[in-house]
């Protein structure tokens, strides 16, 4: 007598590759709808975020509909005509207008008060540097 044919590794491989796609489904719309990762290669975000060019930083980021953002908040942002997005701080707030000047931020044409919390500092050039 023969020995029927086995089907279970066939069906074993059917509800693996099912498996695997319905992952890859729900990984996608995850990744589209509520997060994204984005890698920070600049270090205009120390000491929050250290990138750089060869080893950066990578950020994990919940989407949400309409965020409540402060001054000095991470967000990532699309310039125009570039395809990858870049990780900033916000500086101004709706109907502001800003301006570096001296190291400081001038918001509206005043600095902002002592009393409004700051991100340290980066040294941008130090001659004991090099």
């Amino acid at each position: 007598m023969d020995a029927p044919p086995r089907r279970k590794p066939r069906r074993l491989a059917t509800r693996l590759a099912w498996t695997l796609v319905a992952l890859l489904v729900v990984l996608g719309l995850l990744r589209t709808f509520v997060l994204g990762l984005y890698r920070v290669d600049s270090t205009s975000m120390a000491p929050y975020l250290h990138g750089d060019p060869e080893d950066g930083e990578w950020v994990l980021v919940l989407y949400r509909s309409r965020p409540q953002l402060e001054r000095f908040d991470p967000v990532v942002i699309l310039r125009a005509g570039e395809r990858d997005p870049v990780v900033k701080r916000v500086a101004g707030l709706g109907g502001e207008t800003v301006q570096v000047s001296g190291g400081d931020l001038l918001v509206d044409g005043r600095r902002l008060p002592p009393e409004v919390p700051r991100p340290r500092p980066v040294v941008v050039y130090d001659q004991r540097f090099e």
